[in-house]
């Protein structure tokens, strides 16, 4: 029998835990809900919560930059890996504005994704990884 898996969130390396921690809570609403060490990967973790999505922001003591990870849209698709932390907003014209008013670094703004109208904002967290809301 096969097992039953089902997704708890997503984890991102960070370069400064308490800056993410104060961004993802203050701008997207997370909610802190602790912060431990993990000695046997010589990280600090921050778990944080919104509406039943889980993040975990890692502090790796020898954390690097790959530049190819943060390239700008579409040329972020190029590297295999992880893309952007995906949630999904009722209002997208108030929460882009919001965010722009924070002063987040925006990406595109309300951009047309597919033929539904799906409309996406995409941005930037403080360690540039892209975020991405999403209204039908």
């Amino acid at each position: 029998m096969k097992p039953d898996y089902s997704v708890y969130g997503m984890a991102l390396s960070v370069f400064d835990l308490d800056r993410s921690v104060e961004w993802y809570t203050e701008v997207l609403g997370f909610t802190l809900v602790r912060r431990t060490r993990f000695e046997s990967v010589n990280s600090d973790l921050a778990f944080l919560e919104c509406k039943g999505i889980h993040l975990e922001l890692i502090k790796g003591a020898e954390s690097i930059w790959i530049d190819a990870l943060f390239a700008e849209p579409p040329d972020h698709l190029k590297p295999i890996g992880n893309k952007a932390l995906v949630m999904q907003v009722d209002d997208i014209k108030r929460a882009s504005q919001d965010l722009e008013d924070r002063g987040v670094t925006i990406v595109w703004r309300e951009r047309v994704m597919d033929e539904n109208g799906t409309l996406n904002t995409m941005f930037r967290d403080p360690d540039r990884n892209l975020v991405s809301i999403f209204q039908r």
